[in-house]
């Protein structure tokens, strides 16, 4: 039948039709109770027309609806009108994969990202019990936020369809019974599995076999079992297998390791096959974590390669081997390729590299453990390597007449991770010790000349000075990695209004004008050569390029890398100083049950948040940015799959566990709000802002608590309403967190920020009241959360820094304090703690434990 708009089944409106089938119409409608918009099925005339079907369809729509997994169609309602049978379903915005894929195969990380989301979607289901048997990609949505759903769960097995006949070429024909006695034949010709063709009887194992055909196709673009008429298409699932794994585009192949995947869901014997959707969603996480498609890089061959590659760590050799070497290319055409030097061996954590001025050795500063960091030197004829006892520091520039600029006293203590401030000490060369001369900087340069510029952090504000005490910039966006040109004129920098948009700015010196050269995700370096500005990008988690603009801003490519590199500097020779990097960060959880368990999805799974009954963490993974943010996910502490939210940055958790708010990725700041089951991403931006940094929710989960800052101000902290309310001020201008985000107490009566480098205590019933420091805490401390107690009075405070790190207790109104506990784990001491939480019954702690390794490479003879 066919409904006209305005049509009222139950409760619900009809708005007009989305689409018809086989297996029913589909109708946008109101659900004027929940105010929001569903889509509304009406069930065929054979199901309608035939009671026991009915009854069935409605117990197994009644058990579908109870998984409330994001990754599978949500069922609201069902219901009967007349002779009208209908479901209620939640309303999806985007495409099913079978439209996605009329495009041709997906790139082999897009089509692990989603088959990962439909195998956690599978497991769920599989374990209350419940076989899908018709898995398909037109029974797979994919949302516009990239978030993969099944659809008709359970239809398959309760759905009648009369009159069903073979036709050539019918792999799409649905054939299916009111039972599943053996013999009876069930499913989709070209998805069925081997047991399903010959009607046995079939178990969850099934379903993998279909999800190993959908991902053959999403990575090949065409079917893995398709013959002239269905009996022959079932004959080739009976016995042969299916065409090799090769990309129809590019005549590459996928990773092996995403072969071995499809292959093993593939197999003939069930019991071959991946042993449950679980184990088959960890493989694929694991893939999507750290492979490179094969064939995506192309082999360098030089005689200068082999001296270096035995001097790479086995994770950089493991990498570099897997895809047959670096890929060396410049706009399109093949590059004269360079000879990689490897100049450091010692583990531990580089922050900045230069060349001297005559080239000769390179200056660097490193940390290990517990030390903040030591500047040395490596003589690069020699490789002879010694520290330059100018004590623990960063090291921030070298000039061409040997000064150098350092910092002292480096904390991070600014809202931006990898971030530090600290005072600018100069010396005049590298055999004076530095003078201290400045506080509170955060990044500086000296000129070929001497001239120096400097980027402070004040009052909640970034400036830039050059020369120092003349402010050329003054606002709240982050500024950082700034670099004269040689002859001194210009002056490039990065800009960020936000955590992963980066800006390359370039100011004129003479005329004070600035231009935006580049802007894009996540920048590494800066350094001129030959008139242009350089810089390295990460692309996805998997690769880095170094590319070059030109001061008209003609971006160009220079070379590709595997895995993550840093530009450090350029020679005047030409010759190129890069940093390769491995970024670990785990994810530790500590309470009775649980000891030292490890939740990370991957090396950059940063924590953001532990609910408050201590049950679930939640994180965004730096493995992967796309234009929306980066993937974010929560995750049980009993050591469950993680479940994929959707896109954003920064996620924390609703006090009901419903929602999670991220800060939305985008050159228009905003929040997008993203369900932990079933139901809709929502966003809304925030027009008049020029940054967002991070969000909270209120206690009540009414609304949400945001850093940001309005175009031209310093940032502060904001009330955001969830209907469209206006932002509303909670604190005065200069107050940010970074750290130690926002914790709001139990109470609702106060909340805990950051301003400067100390927590404040901020009244919510009185926003106009000044936020005063916590007492009774020591420099370089921060809250981990609040205690139960109410009133709520005292918090949980840590000092970051290398593990084993006390815990204590202290009163925010009297600054009483006592020691409560610790954050260790025996084997990761020495190693930083950052992003810590404790629930307010104290049974539960969490925390990143975060490990960089890093090795200098120097390249040579690139043209």
């Amino acid at each position: 039948m066919t409904l006209a708009s305005g049509t009222r089944l139950g409760a619900y409106e009809i708005l007009g039709p989305l689409g018809a089938g086989g297996m029913g119409e589909v109708y946008r409608a109101r659900d004027p109770k929940l105010n929001r918009d569903v889509a509304i099925k009406i069930l065929p005339d054979a199901l309608a027309a035939d009671p026991a079907a009915l009854a069935r369809f409605e117990r197994e729509a009644q058990a579908v609806a109870a998984l409330s997994h994001p990754n599978i169609l949500a069922i609201h309602d069902f219901g009967r009108q007349g002779a009208t049978a209908y479901a209620v379903m939640e309303l999806l915005e985007g495409e099913t994969l079978r439209a996605r894929l009329v495009h041709g195969a997906l790139p082999a990380r897009k089509a692990a990202e989603l088959a990962t989301q439909i195998a956690e979607g599978l497991a769920t289901a599989h374990e209350k019990g419940i076989v899908h048997r018709d898995l398909k990609p037109e029974n797979i949505f994919v949302t516009h936020e990239g978030r993969a759903k099944i659809l008709d769960f359970g239809l398959a097995k309760a759905v009648a369809v009369k009159g069903a006949t073979a036709t050539a070429g019918g792999s799409e024909s649905t054939p299916t019974m009111l039972h599943t006695s053996p013999g009876t034949v069930l499913g989709t010709v070209g998805y069925m599995s081997p047991e399903q063709v010959r009607g046995e009887l079939v178990d969850h194992r099934s379903d993998i076999f279909a999800f190993g055909v959908v991902l053959y196709e999403m990575l090949t673009g065409r079917r893995a079992f398709q013959g002239a008429t269905q009996a022959d298409t079932m004959s080739a699932i009976l016995k042969e297998d299916p065409p090799g794994l090769v990309i129809a585009a590019s005549g590459s192949s996928p990773s092996p390791a995403l072969q071995r995947i499809v292959q093993h869901c593939l197999e003939k014997k069930p019991a071959e096959r991946f042993r449950d959707a679980h184990d088959l969603a960890f493989a694929l996480q694991a893939f999507s974590g750290s492979a490179v498609a094969s064939g995506s890089l192309v082999a360098v061959t030089h005689k200068g390669w082999r001296p270096w590659l035995a001097g790479l760590g086995a994770v950089a050799v493991a990498t570099l081997l897997g895809v047959a070497g670096l890929a060396l290319y410049r706009a399109g055409e093949r590059q004269s390729p360079g000879v990689f030097r490897q100049i450091t061996f010692q583990p531990g954590e580089i922050y900045g590299a230069r060349f001297s001025p005559d080239g000769r050795e390179v200056l660097f500063d490193s940390a290990q453990g517990e030390a903040q960091g030591r500047i040395s030197s490596v003589r690069l004829d020699t490789g002879e390597e010694r520290a330059l006892g100018l004590g623990q520091g960063r090291l921030l520039g070298f000039s061409g007449q040997g000064e150098l600029a350092v910092m002292t006293d480096p904390r991070r203590d600014l809202p931006f991770l990898d971030a530090f401030r600290g005072t600018l000490a100069l010396a005049p060369d590298v055999g004076t010790a530095p003078k201290a001369t400045l506080p509170d900087v955060v990044y500086a340069d000296i000129s070929s000349t001497g001239e120096k510029a400097v980027v402070r952090y004040l009052k909640g504000r970034f400036r830039l000075e050059c020369p120092i005490g003349r402010s050329r910039i003054d606002h709240g966006t982050f500024l950082w990695a700034m670099r004269f040109s040689p002859d001194g004129r210009y002056l490039a920098f990065w800009e960020s209004p936000d955590w992963r948009r980066t800006r390359i700015v370039l100011l004129d010196l003479q005329s004070g004008e600035t231009q935006v050269l580049a802007e894009g995700g996540s920048f590494h370096g800066l350094a001129w050569r030959n008139g242009e500005v350089l810089f390295a990008t990460l692309n996805s988690g998997e690769s880095s390029e170094i590319r070059a603009v030109s001061l008209h801003g003609r971006v160009r490519r220079i070379l590709g890398l595997p895995g993550r590199w840093d530009l450090q500097d350029a020679a005047l020779d030409g010759r190129l100083l890069l940093a390769e990097s491995q970024n670990h960060f785990q994810i530790r959880v500590w309470n009775p049950e649980v000891r030292d368990m490890d939740l990370a999805l991957h090396m950059d799974s940063v924590l953001i948040g532990l609910s408050a009954d201590g049950g679930r963490t939640v994180f965004h993974d730096e493995t992967r940015w796309t234009d929306q943010g980066y993937p974010c996910y929560f995750r049980s502490v009993d050591g469950s799959l993680p479940v994929f939210l959707g896109w954003g940055m920064f996620p924390v958790l609703s006090p009901n566990g419903a929602w999670a708010a991220a800060v939305q990725a985008g050159s228009v700041p905003g929040v997008v709000l993203m369900p932990t089951g079933p139901g809709e991403t929502r966003r809304f931006t925030l027009p008049s802002f020029e940054g967002l940094i991070y969000v909270q929710w209120t206690v009540d989960g009414k609304g949400l608590m945001a850093v940001g800052n309005e175009k031209g101000r310093p940032p502060r902290i904001w009330r955001l309403g969830l209907q469209g309310e206006a932002p509303r001020p909670l604190t005065p201008e200069g107050v940010a967190t970074g750290t130690d985000g926002i914790r709001p107490s139990p109470d609702g009566r106060f909340f805990v920020a950051e301003s400067g480098n100390a927590p404040v205590l901020c009244d919510l019933q009185d926003p106009a009241k000044a936020p005063r420091p916590l007492p009774g805490l020591e420099k370089g401390e921060f809250t981990s959360g609040w205690t139960q107690e109410l009133p709520s009075r005292r918090v949980y405070v840590v000092r970051q820094g290398p593990l084993p790190r006390p815990v204590f207790l202290v009163d925010v109104f009297t600054g009483q304090r006592e020691r409560w506990g610790s954050f260790d784990s025996p084997g990761d001491r020495g190693r930083w703690l950052n992003n810590h939480f404790i629930t307010p019954d104290g049974r539960t702690m969490a925390a990143n434990i975060y490990r960089r390794q890093s090795t200098l490479f120097v390249l040579e003879g690139m043209k």
